[in-house]
């Protein structure tokens, strides 16, 4: 609880000095798609406040102020007239950050189910999704840095190994988004990445095989049978108390 207070205060501390160095310069356009979808987040997660069944709305209240800060504090450094370098930091210090944890992740025991990672402190889908977006930050880094292609092959192949289905799912649709629509990579560079990426699978065939069997014999909640049923439990509930 005292860490939590203390993360979310030095949020709030970060948010007003960025305020600050930024007052002067930062663009007051506010009207992108992407901070439309960003305050129809945040408003549905206070919202749901009021319904929350969680023992202490306090706490929660908490939480959706840290989520609100770190959003105000990335607006803030985005929008001002100056923020490329500022985002690049950003983005580079996220890169770096989980690449740490990918490192930690290879060198901790392996999970009996085959992913690597601790179901207590350092849960493989946890793992997975932060991989994903570092994976995605370093391959637009990459551009400015070269050691950013070899972080970005790193983490690209860590997020592989967590098996964390929805993680590797999301970064798949993102990054096919990413060369299709909006890259700095040229069509060469873009075959090698398909090629490369089709052989870390292939070459990994042996264990996606073996991961596929201790899953489809597992009957916990955290298996795509589990889910349905909690899936259906809370529609139930859902429905019961709209």
């Amino acid at each position: 609880m005292i860490g939590t207070a203390t993360s979310i205060a030095l949020s709030c501390v970060f948010v007003f000095f960025s305020w600050v160095a930024t007052s002067n310069r930062t663009n007051s356009d506010c009207r992108s798609v992407a901070l439309r979808w960003l305050y129809a987040y945040l408003g549905l997660a206070a919202a749901s406040l009021f319904w929350s069944a969680t023992k202490s709305p306090g706490v929660a209240l908490m939480y959706w102020m840290g989520l609100a800060a770190d959003c105000a504090s990335v607006f803030l450094l985005a929008h001002d007239d100056e923020s490329s370098e500022a985002c690049r930091g950003i983005m580079r210090g996220y890169v770096l950050g989980a690449s740490i944890v990918g490192l930690i992740a290879w060198v901790i025991p392996t999970l009996p189910d085959l992913r690597i990672g601790n179901e207590d402190f350092l849960h493989p889908n946890a793992v997975g999704y932060l991989l994903a977006i570092s994976t995605l930050f370093a391959i637009q880094l990459s551009r400015h840095s070269r050691w950013m292609t070899y972080l970005a092959a790193f983490c690209g192949a860590t997020l592989l190994r967590t098996l964390s289905k929805a993680s590797i799912a999301g970064f798949a649709a993102a990054i096919v988004f990413y060369l299709l629509r909006d890259s700095h990579l040229s069509r060469r560079t873009k075959i090698w990445i398909g090629v490369a990426a089709s052989a870390v699978i292939a070459f990994s065939w042996g264990l996606l095989e073996a991961y596929a069997t201790t899953y489809d014999q597992g009957n916990h909640l955290e298996t795509l049978t589990g889910r349905t049923y909690i899936w259906a439990v809370a529609w139930e509930e859902a429905m019961k108390s709209p």
